[in-house]
């Protein structure tokens, strides 16, 4: 681009100029997730959470993409309380949710979110009208750095996933995904009924 506007060769100054924005935005894509990524490492705050706003937060942290996209995001009206870290759960929903949208080639993407008690774990479930997951893939895609799809399809790092399933192990549960590989998605995880709220008396 230096050289061409020297030279004054303006007429691929344009793409070259697409180029850099592209790999721009995939490097901040890539370090926010890395952050991501080890933050549900370190040890968590529990509290109690709703997860009905845990998930009207995620809501509104995607309208953005939600609005390009006219996608449908619904969700129970009963979702429940937990015990878990209330700021990571947003980001394990918002995730989830994300990738509803963004792996989606239907004119209308919907991801609905519901959730089941369990004798002594919540279990949650996001379905989306996606592009599915063959049986083959159903456990590589939560590998750090895994994808299925090249960049210049889906922009991502490969680490969502990973961090989505960290995050739920932290809180004593799994994730995993059902597809039948090319009518949508439902990923379902599990958050233990066990945790206790963190003691935040500084003087214990």
């Amino acid at each position: 681009m230096k050289e061409d506007l020297e030279s004054q060769s303006y007429e691929r100054l344009s793409e070259k100029l697409g180029y850099v924005l592209w790999s721009v935005n995939h490097a901040d894509e890539l370090i926010l997730t890395l952050y991501e990524y080890t933050r549900a490492e370190k040890d968590l705050p529990l509290c109690v959470v709703s997860m009905m706003e845990s998930v009207n937060i995620a809501i509104t942290n995607l309208r953005s993409v939600i609005d390009e996209k006219q996608a449908i995001v619904t969700y129970d009206e009963n979702l429940p309380e937990i015990i878990a870290d209330e700021s990571i759960m947003v980001q394990l929903i918002q995730n989830l949710v994300a990738n509803g949208i963004k792996y989606n080639e239907s004119t209308q993407p919907t991801v609905h979110i519901s959730s089941s008690s369990q004798d002594d774990y919540w279990l949650f479930r996001i379905k989306d009208n996606g592009i599915g997951i063959s049986q083959e893939n159903s456990i590589v895609i939560f590998e750090p750095f895994k994808r299925l799809h090249g960049l210049d399809k889906y922009l991502g790092t490969g680490l969502g996933l990973a961090t989505c399933t960290k995050i739920v192990h932290r809180h004593g549960g799994k994730l995993w995904v059902e597809s039948d590989g090319d009518q949508g998605s439902t990923f379902c995880f599990t958050i233990s009924k066990n945790l206790k709220v963190t003691d935040t008396d500084d003087s214990q």
